[in-house]
């Protein structure tokens, strides 16, 4: 090995150490002084900002059905009413699944359970934003995506 290649790497190693320390630090934030950071109630980067617009209103009805279609879900975005009950259909050809963008909004509709002409209920008591996805026709931010706004 060249003596500048050895600089070369030493020189990307110690970037790869710098660029670590800045994410680790970055990640750390919080408060020194032990209270609670702000709670914030926007989804995260990672979820799509979707306009107000898109979402349907069904906030007139106690029991919602979301179908999962080839690769949608219809209505894509929704606002119910918190402790509404919403059902997932799968009228598409090939098995989907519902899994919640944020770990624990709610219960996961694998897909094993959810082949064509199978459904899934689940009941939604917090408000707030639940985004979901298909981890089989997309990812949390793109493809097969669709979510509720919960409100009181």
């Amino acid at each position: 090995m060249t003596d500048a290649t050895s600089r070369r790497l030493a020189t990307a190693a110690v970037g790869l150490v710098l660029l670590a320390s800045a994410v680790l630090a970055a990640c750390a934030g919080g408060s020194s002084d032990g209270a609670s950071d702000e709670i914030t109630t926007t989804a995260p980067s990672t979820v799509p900002t979707v306009p107000d617009s898109e979402y349907e209103d069904l906030t007139a009805s106690s029991e919602v059905t979301i179908e999962a279609v080839d690769n949608t879900y219809r209505p894509q975005y929704a606002t119910i009413r918190r402790g509404t009950t919403v059902t997932f259909v799968n009228d598409g050809r090939t098995e989907h699944n519902v899994i919640p963008t944020e770990p624990g909004q709610f219960e996961p509709i694998e897909a094993a359970q959810f082949a064509p002409d199978q459904s899934a209920t689940r009941t939604f008591d917090e408000v707030g934003l639940v985004p979901y996805y298909c981890s089989l026709h997309g990812t949390a931010t793109k493809g097969m995506v669709g979510g509720l706004r919960v409100v009181d």
